[in-house]
C-alpha cells in the first residue's frame, strides 16, 4: 500500500506525489483491475483459495497460559512457522453476474506429522486458532446491485450448514478485497461468515478515491443491507445480530468511524495495523481518534512494528507514529487487547501473490515472508471473534499469551 496518503510532513508529500506519477504505469490502475478468477460450468477456469498458511513448528501450547491480566507479555514463540498446510478450497460461479456457492473439495488439509488440531492441549489453550479451522470454506462473489447490494463484495462462508456469526472486513487504501483471501479463508474456517466489500476500484493513484467519511457512509449502507440478504447468498444462517467489524490500514479508520457514529451496529471491533490518516495528498480529513471511544464491546488492535518505519527518502512510513495502532489501542475502552508483531510490516498479512496488485503491495518495509504474519493476524481475529461473538472461552488465551503466537510479539490488555 502506498501510504504516502498518510504523510504528516507536507514537503514529503510533494516529493512522493511526483514519484507516484512516474510509477503510475507500474501500478495497478482502475482499468486493469481484474476480479478474482471464477469457475465456469464447462470447467475452463477454477477459482480455489488454496493457502500456504503454516502449521506451527514445535510445541506452541501452554497449559498454564495466563488469562488477560493487564500485564505486558513479550515472550518469543517456541517455534517458527512452517509452510506445508493448505486452507480449505473455495469455489464460485459467476458466469451471469450472480453469486452461486459450490461445495469445496473437502475438509481442511493438515499435515498429519504436525500437532495442528484443536484437540487436547490446543483446544485448552486456544493455540488451534493459529491453524486453519475444521470447516471447509466457499467463496462467493456478489456484484454491486445484485439484490440491490450497495457495493460489490466477497463472502467467505463455511460449507457446512449451520448458524455462524458474521465478520465484515474492510480493505486498506488502494487494496482489493481479494488480496486478503488467504487470511479471510482461515478466519471463516473457524466458523464465521466473512464479508469483504470492495469499496472502490483498487490500485492507481490516491487522487480521486473516496474520502474516509464517504467510505464509512457506504459501509454503513452495506451493514444495514446484510440482515435481509446475507444468509441466502452465503448458503448458511448468517447471524448478523452477532456482528464483528474488522479493517486493515485505512479500513480500520473506516470501521471505527462507522461505530463512532453508531456503536449499536456491532458487538466487537478489530483493527489490523489500523491507520488514522488525514485523507490523502491534499489532506484535510479529521482524525477519528479525538478522545476515548467508550464502545460498550471488546476491541482488538493488531500492530506491525515495521509499519512505522520509512522505506527510504521517497517512501514515508505506511503506518506512521502518532497515527497507528498505538493510538487506536490507547483510545479503546476495556476490554481491549493489543498485540504487536515485532519483525513484520504493514502489508505482511496480504496474500503471497495478490492478483492485479502493483507497487502499492510492495512499498512498505516487510518481514521475511508474509505467511507467519498472516497466520498471526488470522489467528488473532479468529480467537477474538470466537470469544467476543460466540462466547468461546478458548479464544481468550491467544489474546494474552505471546507463547502461543507463531511469531515474536508483544502483548498488553486492559
Amino acid at each position: 500500500m502506498r501510504n504516502n496518503i498518510y504523510l504528516s510532513h507536507p514537503a514529503a508529500t510533494t516529493v512522493a506525489l511526483a514519484v507516484m506519477a512516474l510509477i503510475l504505469a507500474a501500478c495497478t490502475s482502475e482499468d486493469t483491475f481484474q476480479d478474482p478468477p471464477i469457475f465456469s460450468p464447462d470447467g475452463d477456469q477454477e477459482a480455489s483459495i488454496d493457502s500456504d498458511e503454516p502449521p506451527l513448528d514445535g510445541d506452541t501450547t501452554d497449559d498454564d497460559a495466563p488469562l488477560p491480566d493487564g500485564d505486558v507479555d513479550d515472550k518469543p514463540a517456541d517455534g517458527d512457522a512452517s509452510n506445508d498446510s493448505d486452507l480449505p478450497d473455495g469455489d464460485e460461479i459467476n458466469e451471469d453476474g450472480d453469486a452461486e456457492m459450490l461445495p469445496t473439495d473437502g475438509d481442511v488439509a493438515i499435515d498429519e506429522d504436525e500437532d495442528s488440531s484443536t484437540d487436547g492441549d490446543d483446544e485448552a489453550t486456544g493455540a488451534g486458532y493459529y491453524q486453519p479451522g475444521p470447516l471447509a470454506v466457499n467463496r462467493i462473489a456478489v456484484a454491486q446491485g445484485q439484490d440491490d447490494a450497495p457495493v460489490a463484495f466477497l463472502i467467505f462462508a463455511p460449507a457446512t450448514a449451520g448458524e455462524y456469526a458474521v465478520v465484515v472486513f474492510q480493505h486498506g487504501f488502494l487494496m482489493a478485497n481479494s488480496h486478503y483471501s488467504q487470511m479471510l479463508t482461515h478466519l471463516a474456517s473457524h466458523g464465521f461468515v466473512v464479508v469483504a466489500p470492495q469499496m472502490y476500484a483498487p490500485g492507481g493513484l490516491p487522487i480521486g478515491k473516496p474520502s474516509t467519511p464517504e467510505e464509512a457512509a457506504l459501509a454503513a449502507q452495506l451493514y444495514a443491507w446484510l440482515p435481509d440478504h446475507l444468509s441466502a447468498l452465503a448458503g448458511v444462517t448468517a447471524r448478523t445480530d452477532r456482528l464483528g467489524l474488522a479493517g486493515h490500514s485505512r479500513g480500520g479508520k473506516v470501521i471505527w468511524s462507522v461505530l463512532k457514529a453508531d456503536p449499536s451496529l456491532a458487538q466487537a471491533v478489530a483493527g489490523a495495523d489500523p491507520v488514522d490518516g488525514q485523507g490523502g495528498p491534499l489532506g484535510g480529513e479529521q482524525r477519528v481518534i479525538d478522545g476515548p471511544f467508550d464502545f460498550p464491546f471488546p476491541s482488538l488492535v493488531i500492530g506491525a512494528r515495521l509499519g512505522s518505519q520509512s522505506g527510504g527518502p521517497l517512501q514515508p512510513a505506511c503506518a506512521p507514529d502518532g497515527d497507528n495502532h498505538v493510538q487506536f489501542y490507547g483510545a479503546s475502552a476495556s476490554p481491549a487487547y493489543h498485540v504487536v508483531a515485532e519483525e513484520y510490516g504493514h502489508l505482511d498479512m496480504l496474500d503471497d501473490a495478490p492478483q492485479g496488485c502493483g507497487l502499492e503491495c510492495s512499498a512498505c518495509p516487510a518481514g521475511p515472508s508474509r505467511a507467519p504474519m498472516r497466520n498471526l493476524t488470522a489467528g488473532q481475529l479468529a480467537a477474538f471473534f470466537a470469544w467476543a461473538l460466540d462466547g468461546r472461552d478458548d479464544g481468550l488465551p491467544p489474546l494474552a499469551s505471546a507463547d502461543l503466537a507463531p511469531i515474536r510479539v508483544t502483548m498488553e490488555n486492559k
